[in-house]
């Protein structure tokens, strides 16, 4: 393949859809260049931090995976991104386990964290994800309503010790954090 403008542009895009009915609209993205997709969340899911009843009751591990592998069969290189944070946003509610609130993060050790990161990671990466786009390590001083409840914390060292778990078992696993 030859490379031109229009297909390294479409390289470095991070297309984003809010359900699993995007493959139609991907394809040709797909077939000029486009080499990765963000399965997301809607706006009020991300608003609320948790996936809708009517996303829970609908997506199934199968569903998500077969998705994913029609893709693949395209562009096996495909990079699948999804929001997955600890204390936040979590597109793979219900399909993975669960990655542990901050709270219960904080408790942790760092082995045992790293540990949880790295079944979720994995249990993705059986889904098809590639790439986890978190975790989210900023220390909030003040009020930030974007990233309110998306944190670790105001501690340093407990972020640092948490990023550093979390990028450990996401990488373990095979997963891009």
């Amino acid at each position: 393949m030859t490379s031109s403008i229009d297909q390294d542009a479409r390289a470095v895009f991070l297309p984003a859809f809010d359900n699993l009915q995007f493959e139609e609209a991907l394809v040709s993205f797909l077939e000029m260049g486009g080499c990765s997709v963000l399965i997301g969340e809607s706006r009020a899911e991300y608003v609320a931090r948790a996936m809708s009843k009517e996303r829970l009751a609908a997506e199934t591990p199968d569903k998500f995976r077969a998705c994913i592998a029609r893709l693949k069969a395209r562009r096996p290189e495909l990079i699948v991104a999804v929001d997955q944070e600890i204390g936040g946003i979590e597109r793979l509610q219900g399909l993975v386990s669960p990655l542990p609130g901050r709270a219960e993060a904080n408790s942790l050790s760092e082995e045992m964290l790293e540990e949880r990161c790295f079944r979720t990671a994995a249990a993705a990466r059986e889904l098809g994800v590639t790439m986890f786009l978190a975790p989210i390590a900023d220390i909030v001083d003040g009020s930030n309503p974007w990233l309110s409840g998306r944190t670790p914390g105001n501690d340093l060292q407990a972020t640092a010790r948490m990023v550093a778990a979390f990028v450990r078992g996401v990488q373990r696993a095979g997963c891009r954090p």
